[in-house]
């Protein structure tokens, strides 16, 4: 079965007022169909796709039970009830670049990259620099209530020639002690600067060291180094603020780290430095990267056995034709959106033209149909927004999606409404006229 792709759309006719995302008209439904040479793509056989909505069902709803009566108890019949979800529980980013709060490229795009944010995700990976910008571009972020994610504290390899690894010294000391010195200064510089600003930290990004010619901070400081990153972090930052552990080639193809990748993880556990989430860049190069939606979710059960809080924190598929790219963004968001573990699909790029095929929207404003695709998972499969009436009891129950809602009641000539969070638990709102 193909995708059922909607017609181009323009930001351009965003606007920046918060209102409730709109309806696609059509969903667009799993592909069934398409193989390639080497059988890794999507499944052919649907079973992966019932059994994701059964356990999306059960993990990503919970029951929401409204009660009407009247001053002396009575209940209220036929009262006209909406229930309207204003955000999902589940994290759904992005990245963007400091750049755009400098209004770089130029300053139309830059506005458009910020309404596109501030619309369709609720959580934006940001670069994390210590300046003036940086300080705009958190402060922004917070009063919107958009979640942060801070990339990075620490580069795992040591690659002094590189100017943007951050926390490492413009040239190697002749006393390698230095550089752990200059990296936990560092590390409690920004997650001081930050402070709850930024609510998560890649800690510890390409942790698995042994893979290039560049030495490991490990391979100096011994198997307890990340360990002590984490627990020095946790120790300077306010209460509450995670830090992750992240990773390549895990997800994708042959997903080549994966046992290089627990065998790191297993060292923080060993040395008290558990990560409070573990992370996956998710880059699918190419399409024989693009692996069935079964073998996705074996690899999210191997890392939910060690720290069952799991993301998917650079996903892009980097393939030249949009109607594949669509398809498969839609089953690898499905299959994570099911797993109990995974907590965030963050896109990496999201805007942009030129020979980039990774993106949901070109460099004219037009969405692509991985856009499209994005859109009405997290807007309209995935999204509350129901009406009618209370029985002869007063009631009016129903399972939504977890995340925040506006639930108003009509009744009596009169209109009440209650915002109200929707977790695992439950809840129960009474109404009273």
């Amino acid at each position: 079965m193909n995708y059922i792709i909607m017609a181009m759309v323009s930001l351009a006719m965003v606007s920046c007022e918060k209102t409730t995302p709109p309806t696609l008209k059509e969903p667009i439904v799993a592909n069934d169909t398409i193989k390639n040479d080497t059988t890794n793509m999507v499944d052919n056989d649907p079973e992966w796709l019932k059994s994701a909505k059964e356990r999306i069902e059960i993990h990503r709803k919970s029951d929401i039970k409204i009660t009407v009566s009247d001053i002396s108890g009575e209940p209220v019949p036929d009262a006209e009830v909406a229930v309207k979800m204003s955000k999902h529980a589940f994290g759904f980013g992005a990245l963007m670049g400091q750049s755009r709060w400098e209004d770089k490229p130029n300053p139309e795009d830059a506005r458009l990259c910020r309404e596109l944010v501030e619309k369709y995700f609720n959580k934006l990976v940001v670069g994390a620099h210590n300046n003036e910008v940086g300080d705009i571009q958190l402060d922004w972020l917070k009063e919107r209530g958009i979640e942060v994610r801070g990339h990075y504290l620490m580069w795992a390899r040591i690659q002094i020639e590189d100017e943007d690894r951050r926390g490492q010294p413009d040239v190697m000391p002749a006393d390698t002690n230095e550089l752990k010195e200059i990296a936990f200064q560092y590390i409690e510089e920004m997650v001081t600067w930050a402070g709850n600003r930024i609510s998560e930290w890649d800690a510890i990004n390409h942790i698995v060291t042994d893979i290039s010619d560049h030495l490991g901070y490990d391979h100096l400081f011994g198997p307890s180094f990340f360990a002590d990153v984490i627990k020095h972090a946790r120790e300077h930052a306010p209460p509450g603020v995670e830090f992750w552990v992240n990773e390549g080639s895990i997800l994708p193809g042959d997903g080549s780290r994966q046992d290089k990748y627990i065998a790191q993880i297993r060292k923080l556990l060993e040395y008290g430095g558990t990560p409070d989430g573990i992370g996956f860049m998710s880059h699918f190069k190419q399409e024989s990267d693009l692996i069935s939606m079964d073998k996705i979710y074996e690899r999210l059960d191997r890392f939910a056995e060690l720290v069952p809080n799991l993301q998917l924190t650079e996903f892009d598929i980097n393939v030249a034709d949009q109607q594949l790219q669509a398809e498969y963004l839609h089953d690898v968001m499905t299959i994570a959106y099911s797993h109990p573990a995974v907590s965030g699909i963050v896109m990496w790029q999201i805007w942009g033209g030129g020979a980039n095929n990774t993106t949901l929207w070109n460099s004219d404003w037009t969405i692509k149909p991985a856009g499209e695709a994005w859109l009405d998972l997290v807007f309209n499969q995935w999204w509350t927004d129901l009406a009618g009436e209370t029985d002869a009891n007063g009631k009016y129950n129903l399972r939504g999606f977890l995340g925040d809602y506006d639930i108003t009641v009509t009744a009596m000539g009169q209109t009440k409404t209650i915002k109200s969070q929707l977790d695992t638990a439950g809840i129960s709102l009474d109404f009273v006229f």
